[in-house]
């Protein structure tokens, strides 16, 4: 009898270590996240939304860059720009993620940008997008629909109107209808 009994307390830590084992395992491989999802940071730290929950940008494996044309067709069909703007619930940066993934979802491949400004401490975020035929095309959709012709450190960020900004030609000028929100000293721009 001693002997069984002597068995039996070898045996609980042995199963207690193979519990604790399980439960380490199961928490590492939750931590894993899907490689479509992105949750950008900087700095170690991540980008958050008007409701402070973390950027998650949701890619399409299967998206590709669209022509200028369709580009310019889906922001038109896209409502992101109808939603309304409201300080701690629905900011620059909530703009941004759902256009991103409301394009990715179409299968257009977007990607979500920040901006840092010289003259604010605050940033700005906005989707880009890689056309085929025009090159890389910055869209802010944060109220009303917007393009931006570059994003160069030192220059001022300009919006454009949408609707004069359809470039067909090196001929073509943009028409400046929003004003600047200040010079860029930074830009992040997430795949």
């Amino acid at each position: 009898m001693p002997m069984r009994k002597r068995k039996m307390i070898y045996f609980y830590p042995v199963i207690l270590m193979l519990i604790i084992m399980l439960i380490l395992i199961l928490i590492i491989i939750s931590n894993f996240s899907d490689p479509n999802i992105i949750t950008p940071k900087r700095d170690g730290y991540f980008y958050v939304g008007a409701d402070y929950e973390k950027i998650r940008l949701i890619n399409n494996p299967n998206a590709t860059n669209p022509t200028h044309d369709e580009l310019i067709n889906f922001i038109k069909m896209d409502k992101t720009d109808e939603i309304e703007y409201i300080e701690e619930v629905y900011t620059c940066g909530d703009y941004a993620e759902t256009l991103h993934n409301n394009a990715e979802e179409a299968g257009i491949k977007a990607a979500w940008v920040s901006v840092d400004f010289y003259d604010d401490n605050e940033s700005h975020a906005l989707n880009a997008f890689e056309t085929t035929d025009e090159g890389l095309v910055y869209v802010d959709c944060t109220m009303y629909d917007k393009l931006i012709n570059s994003l160069n450190i030192g220059e001022k960020y300009q919006p454009l109107s949408l609707d004069n900004s359809i470039v067909a030609s090196e001929n073509d000028y943009y028409i400046e209808t929003y004003a600047p929100m200040g010079t860029i000293s930074n830009v992040e721009i997430y795949w």
